[in-house]
């Protein structure tokens, strides 16, 4: 059965669906599906759902948004996705919500705006909304150790490479170097002995013009 959004909101509406013999195979659906998706609880009389605090949330969301969010993790997009374009008031209610939007601000990526009932992208949530990343993925890779490089800028926008291409030039810069002293110590070894051969030669001249 195909469940969309504008069956979900008729069935909160009703604020309960009460089961009984004559009760509809859509009914009997409906049922169990809010109450897996936490927008109805038991209450009363066993086979009565009635509509609970999330799904009055769901309602009200229902206004601005389609699909509303029913986990942490799509509300953070529905935030971020929201803020893209620049400050504001957020809209959507509830518990999921405010979790949702804590949980941003102690990752660093929204702050408050220019007044308390705004909120905007920080820097961070900025190059989040580039990324092309999960912000699960991103956040880990964001949080990694940051290598400082002498004699270069230290900038905290360093790639988790930086420090393994470092090393890499630093082994290359010696191995350049090792290169360089054994071509140097080969060049004079041949210089020694041609000037070894030709004091030979003059040496065989004078014993034999003597």
């Amino acid at each position: 059965m195909e469940v969309t959004q504008d069956l979900i909101v008729k069935y909160l509406k009703q604020d309960f669906i009460a089961i009984s013999k004559s009760s509809t195979e859509e009914e009997l659906y409906m049922k169990d599906y809010l109450l897996k998706k936490d927008l109805m609880s038991i209450s009363g009389p066993i086979g009565t759902a009635i509509t609970n605090s999330n799904g009055k949330d769901f309602i009200h969301n229902a206004y601005f948004f389609n699909p509303v969010p029913l986990n942490v993790y799509d509300w953070k997009i529905n935030i971020i996705n929201q803020l893209k374009n620049g400050e504001k008031q957020l809209d959507g209610s509830g518990d999921t919500m405010n979790m949702a939007k804590s949980e941003l601000t102690q990752d660093g990526i929204i702050e408050i705006g220019s007044t308390p009932y705004y909120r905007v992208l920080t820097s961070n949530g900025r190059r989040f909304n580039d990324s092309g990343l999960s912000l699960k993925n991103f956040l880990n890779s964001d949080n990694r150790p940051i290598s400082i490089r002498i004699g270069h800028d230290i900038s905290g926008d360093v790639h988790g490479s930086d420090l393994s291409m470092d090393m890499s030039r630093d082994k290359q810069i010696i191995n350049n170097k090792t290169e360089t002293t054994k071509t140097k110590k080969s060049v004079l070894e041949w210089v020694f002995v041609i000037i070894g051969f030709i004091a030979s030669l003059i040496g065989i001249y004078w014993f034999f013009t003597k």
